[in-house]
C-alpha cells in the first residue's frame, strides 16, 4: 500500500479507495481515522490501476461511483470476476434511490454520501465484523462438511417417525446408493425382514428418550443386493433446536474395506445475500400513523395499496411491537439511525426481516414531524445465515456421534482436531492429543515408514490411502487400528 501512518492506538485497515479527487481521499482517510483505523491505504482511478492493486489482502474497498473511467459497480463486477468476496462501501456524491438499490442488489456493503461522511467509520467497523463472522462459518462449515464427506462411516438425519432427511455422501460406500435416493424414505426399507421388528423396537425406545444414546447390529441390503452387517449408533437429538432429528451412524463390521471411494462435495451453500432484494420507502407520525408509503413498500408487505396500508398502526407492523418504540426513541435521541434489523410482519401474517434506516424530520423550532426512512428485505440473508447454522451445527454431531475417531492432522503432522470417539479407540480425551504429533502414539520402528507414507500423500491432493498399524493406548497398551487417511489439505 502507498500510504500509512502507523499509530498503535488505531486498529489496522488495509483500504483500496476508487477516488479521482485528492481532496476527497484525504476526507475518507481522515474519517477512517476518526473512526478508530490506522488506514494503509491507496488511491486508484482507472480499472487497470484497481485490478493490479485488487488483492485478498485487502480489507474493504471504498469506491466513489461516479468515476468516468471505473464506476463502483464495474469494480463489483470485476472483484467477484477475481473469485473475492471483500467489503465494498460506496462513498459518493447523490446518484439516486434506483442507482443505490442497483449497488446493493450487485453486493455493495453500504452506500454514503460524501456530505455524511462522519457515519463512515462506524459503518466500515461494521463491514468488517460481518466479513469476519462469514468467513468463520464459512471456514467451520468448510471444515465440518470435508470431516462428514470423507468419513468412513455413513450418517444419517430422520425424524421421529423414521423418515431420513438427510444422508451422508459415504452411504454411497457402504450400501451403494447415492445420499439423495435416500431423502424421504424410511429408514427401515433396506433392512432385513428378520431384522426389522427388533430395529423398530430400538429406534421407538430411544424416541422418548430425548438426548440419549442406543447402539444395535443389524442387517443392510446393498443396491447390488448383497446384505451388509453394520453396528448403528443412534442419538436422540429431536429437542436440540439445532438438529431436530435422531442421528444414526452405520459402521460396517461384516469386513475390513481395503479401498476408500471418492467422494462428492455437497451442494453449493452459500449464495449472495442482497440479489433481488427491493427497498421500500416510508412516512409515519410518531405514535405510528401511516402518512405515505411508496408501492414498493406495499408489495414487501402484502398490502394492496396506500389506503389499506394507512388503516394500519405502524407498530402493529412489529413482530415485537416494543421494538417500534425502541427505533422512535433512538430517532428521536440520535436524529439519524441506520443498519437496524427489524422482524416485520406481513399482512398475510408470514414474517420478513429488513435492514432498516430512518431519520426524524422536525420544523424551525425543533419540533417532530415525522419519521421517514427505508427498509431492505434481507430475508434471504437470515435464511442462509440460519440454514449455516444449522447445517454446521448437524455436521458437528455427525462428527461426535461416529463410531470410529475422526483426527485432523496439519501438514506440520501436528493433530488440529479429534472428534470424542478417540477416548473408545485410544483412551485420551480430545484436548490431550490436540497438538502432538502423529508419530507421538506410534511405535519408533514404524516412524520412518510412515513419514514416507505422510510425504507421499501430500503429494497427492485428494488421495486416499488405508493403513493398518499399532497405535499406543493412553494405558501404554498397542492397539491395532485402521486408519482411513485422506489429503485434504489443499482444500
Amino acid at each position: 500500500m502507498a500510504h500509512r501512518q502507523a499509530d498503535a492506538t488505531l486498529v489496522p485497515l488495509r483500504a483500496l479507495i476508487l477516488e479521482d479527487r485528492p481532496d476527497d481521499t484525504d476526507l475518507i482517510v481522515r474519517e477512517l481515522r476518526r473512526g478508530g483505523f490506522d488506514p494503509e491505504w491507496r488511491q486508484v482511478t482507472t480499472e487497470t490501476e484497481y485490478l493490479r492493486h485488487l488483492s485478498p489482502d485487502l480489507d474493504i474497498i471504498l469506491a466513489d461511483h461516479t468515476l468516468p473511467r471505473l464506476d463502483a459497480a464495474r469494480a463489483l463486477t470485476l472483484m467477484k470476476d477475481r473469485g473475492l468476496n471483500l467489503p465494498l462501501i460506496v462513498v459518493s456524491e447523490p446518484i439516486g434511490d434506483e442507482a443505490a438499490v442497483s449497488l446493493l442488489q450487485l453486493g455493495a456493503t453500504d452506500y454514503f454520501l460524501k456530505t455524511r461522511l462522519e457515519r463512515l467509520g462506524p459503518a466500515v467497523g461494521r463491514a468488517l465484523e460481518r466479513a469476519r463472522q462469514r468467513h468463520e462459518q464459512e471456514r467451520t462449515a468448510q471444515r465440518l462438511r470435508a470431516v462428514i464427506e470423507h468419513s468412513h462411516d455413513a450418517g444419517m438425519l430422520v425424524d421421529e417417525q423414521g423418515t431420513v432427511l438427510y444422508a451422508s455422501p459415504a452411504v454411497r460406500r457402504v450400501l451403494g446408493y447415492a445420499p439423495e435416493e435416500f431423502a424421504g424414505r424410511s429408514v427401515f426399507a433396506e433392512i432385513h425382514p428378520s431384522e426389522v421388528d427388533l430395529a423398530r423396537h430400538e429406534f421407538e425406545a430411544l424416541r422418548g428418550l430425548p438426548g440419549r444414546r442406543g447402539v444395535f447390529t443389524t442387517l443392510l441390503r446393498r443396491v447390488d443386493g448383497a446384505w451388509r452387517w453394520v453396528e448403528v449408533v443412534l442419538a436422540n437429538l429431536l429437542e436440540d433446536p439445532g438438529v431436530a432429528a435422531i442421528v444414526l451412524s452405520y459402521h460396517d463390521v461384516t469386513q475390513s474395506e481395503e479401498t476408500a471411494q471418492a467422494l462428492k462435495d455437497s451442494e453449493a451453500r452459500y449464495r449472495g445475500l442482497f440479489e433481488g432484494v427491493p427497498v421500500g420507502l416510508y412516512r409515519t407520525t410518531r405514535d405510528g400513523k401511516i402518512l405515505d408509503a411508496n408501492p414498493a413498500f406495499l408489495e414487501m408487505l402484502a398490502y394492496p395499496d396506500l389506503e389499506t396500508f394507512k388503516g394500519v398502526n405502524a407498530a402493529d407492523l412489529y413482530v415485537d411491537p416494543a421494538v417500534r418504540e425502541q427505533w422512535t426513541e433512538a430517532l428521536e435521541r440520535r436524529g439519524v439511525v441506520t443498519d437496524a434489523e427489524n422482524a416485520l410482519r406481513r399482512r398475510d401474517g408470514t414474517t420478513i426481516w429488513v435492514r432498516a434506516r430512518g431519520r426524524i424530520v422536525r420544523d424551525a423550532t425543533g419540533r417532530t414531524l415525522y419519521q421517514e426512512g427505508a427498509i431492505v428485505d434481507v430475508t434471504a440473508r437470515k435464511q442462509a445465515e440460519e440454514a449455516l447454522r444449522e447445517r454446521e451445527q448437524r455436521f458437528r454431531v455427525l462428527i461426535e456421534n461416529s463410531f470410529d475417531a475422526i483426527v485432523l492432522v496439519g501438514a506440520d503432522r501436528k493433530i488440529r482436531y479429534a472428534s470424542p470417539s478417540i477416548h473408545r479407540v485410544l483412551g485420551y480425551e480430545s484436548d490431550e492429543i490436540i497438538g502432538r504429533g502423529r508419530l507421538d502414539f506410534c511405535p519408533p520402528e514404524d516412524a520412518d515408514a510412515l513419514r514416507r507414507r505422510f510425504d507421499e500423500l501430500r503429494r497427492h491432493p485428494g488421495g486416499s490411502v488405508i493403513t493398518e498399524g499399532r497405535m499406543r493406548h493412553k494405558d501404554g497398551s498397542w492397539r491395532w487400528v485402521e486408519s482411513v487417511s485422506t489429503n485434504l489439505l489443499h482444500d
